[in-house]
């Protein structure tokens, strides 16, 4: 018996490791951005301390000591050198929109809100696509800013962006099938940005009150802890 529980806990061992983030529901993605699959430099994980709190609690900041990254255009080879990446696990197929929680400092004329993320067909490729994220109302509160389609009309409490080239997410039935993940990745532009969590939805107008109540996928950690004390509890049953 205890050599089956040592080879139980080495495969928990291994989930705590996977960072690959799998869809639990058809209609949308969450994940908070701390839960990155690997980092190229640049971000900072820190606890939040603003008056208007992240829903993470741990989010990632940007601060590159070039302060802004690239200039004012697409700029792949800048955009690739900081990134955060993520690995996602689709289970359900369509297109889906972009949407962000985030806090900028708006400390100066660049008011240090943009990043790149991957254009919609490039799922996997460079983060090379500059989204200025404008609308965020106020300096140290977080908002939700959806970065896809500023055309169609945004739900209640969500903010848009105003250079943005990215339309829809498009998740074919390939990626679709369980195991087929696709990577995606944002990079770095301007210093301070605090980037919370991350959702793709296929609805366009959800509010902000419902992205708020959305469920994170919940850490590695947290479920190599519930399988653990899952197998403890067998293990406790058996020896009855």
């Amino acid at each position: 018996m205890k050599i089956r529980l040592i080879s139980i806990f080495g495969i928990l061992g291994l989930s705590l490791q996977a960072a690959v983030l799998t869809q639990t529901d058809t209609d949308y993605l969450v994940f908070d951005a701390t839960q990155f699959d690997s980092t190229s430099g640049g971000w900072t994980q820190l606890s939040d301390t603003v008056t208007s709190p992240s829903l993470a609690g741990d989010v990632m900041v940007y601060a590159d000591t070039n302060g802004i990254d690239a200039a004012a255009s697409n700029a792949s080879a800048a955009a690739d050198t900081d990134k955060l990446n993520y690995v996602l696990d689709f289970i359900s197929s369509g297109d889906y929109y972009l949407f962000v929680h985030i806090q900028a400092e708006f400390s100066g004329a660049g008011e240090n809100d943009s990043m790149f993320i991957p254009s919609s067909s490039d799922w996997g490729g460079a983060a090379d696509e500059i989204s200025n994220t404008m609308g965020a109302s106020s300096s140290n509160a977080y908002e939700w800013v959806r970065l896809s389609n500023t055309a169609t009309a945004r739900g209640a409490g969500v903010e848009g962006t105003s250079t943005i080239n990215v339309n829809l997410y498009n998740v074919n039935a390939t990626q679709a099938i369980g195991g087929n993940n696709v990577g995606f990745s944002i990079a770095g532009r301007e210093n301070d940005l605090q980037l919370d969590r991350i959702v793709f939805h296929k609805d366009a107008s959800v509010s902000a009150t419902t992205l708020d109540s959305l469920q994170a996928i919940p850490e590695p950690s947290t479920m190599a802890l519930l399988g653990i004390a899952f197998v403890a509890l067998l293990y406790a049953r058996r020896k009855r």
